[in-house]
């Protein structure tokens, strides 16, 4: 995508760069005329593209327009429909609506196989769609995601039990877990306070961790592998009949943590968790329980699920 948006002439003397096809030939300057992907300004000028494609032939393409500005991420464009028609027809005006700026979408997955089945038929390209073969996941937004069961996962890095660590190996390891809509919070938390027991503890970047602390550290990992087993579903609202919906929030409020999670019943099922850790030697206990409590309605229902909630993905 990024190759398809040029870059104004007046700034491309920005992006140069050097070149030769050998050694004895000289040194060539080449001004590139498109965004160069790995920039720090490649996101947001793609993003910005994609929101000024929206504002032609919006009447047009609705249902695209609708996906572009809600539903995308840089390149990924995540959306979902109750109805297989629908979703046909999201995929045809999105073909469509982008085909005017000469993009291409490929790599299109689902849950729904024949979605995918006859969208293939349309385009000869090996990796225009990614059928599911068994138990195979793909990656959504760093996520894990099995279209087989429609579930998601925790992408757990292999780790190593080690006699001893620095407090630069622990920050890089809890760094390496990523958890956007915070699955594994209630593990993750524990890490964090290990954290600032180290900082409580006068600890350098490169210095080894005391005993106590390292006892605690090495709890942790001997549990973090068994959380990849974790599956949780992506469509909440499975039952078609439901009647009612009710919003729980459990919160756990105590001098040095406090982790809230949202669950949404008729059949329960996990919405998003967060977690808080106060600042060292500072925060009373009842303003985290009650901070807790209000902060987790208000995100339960106003802020907006970074994945589609229909039933075909």
């Amino acid at each position: 995508m990024f190759r398809q948006i040029l870059v104004n002439p007046d700034h491309r003397f920005l992006q140069t760069i050097l070149w030769r096809n050998s050694p004895e030939e000289p040194l060539k300057f080449i001004e590139l005329a498109t965004v160069a992907y790995g920039t720090n300004c490649a996101p947001f000028l793609s993003t910005r593209c994609l929101q000024e494609i929206t504002v032609k032939n919006q009447d047009q393409y609705p249902l695209a327009r609708n996906a572009l500005l809600n539903h995308c991420y840089v390149d990924d464009i995540l959306f979902s429909s109750n109805d297989l028609n629908n979703l046909l027809e999201d995929h045809s005006q999105l073909t469509s609506y982008l085909g005017t700026a000469h993009i291409k979408l490929h790599k299109w997955n689902s849950n729904s196989t024949e979605f995918l089945k006859i969208i293939a038929e349309e385009n000869s390209n090996p990796n225009y769609v990614l059928m599911p073969e068994g138990s195979s996941s793909n990656k959504v937004l760093g996520l894990s995601w099995n279209p087989n069961i429609d579930n998601f996962s925790i992408i757990i890095p292999e780790i190593k039990i080690k006699e001893t660590y620095t407090k630069r190996e622990v920050l890089a390891t809890i760094a390496s877990i990523y958890d956007p809509i915070e699955i594994i919070n209630p593990m993750v938390v524990s890490a964090k306070l290990i954290i600032q027991e180290i900082w409580k503890d006068n600890c350098g970047c490169d210095d080894i961790m005391s005993q106590t602390i390292l006892a605690k550290w090495k709890a942790f990992l001997s549990t973090i592998s068994s959380l990849s087993k974790l599956s949780i579903p992506r469509h909440a609202f499975h039952n078609d009949r439901m009647r009612r919906v009710e919003i729980h929030e459990f919160s756990d409020a105590i001098s040095n943590k406090f982790v809230f999670h949202y669950l949404s019943l008729d059949s329960c099922t996990f919405v998003q968790g967060e977690d808080r850790i106060p600042i060292i030697n500072t925060g009373k206990i009842p303003d985290l329980a009650q901070g807790s409590g209000l902060n987790g309605l208000l995100h339960a229902i106003k802020e907006p699920r970074i994945f589609p909630d229909t039933r075909l993905q």
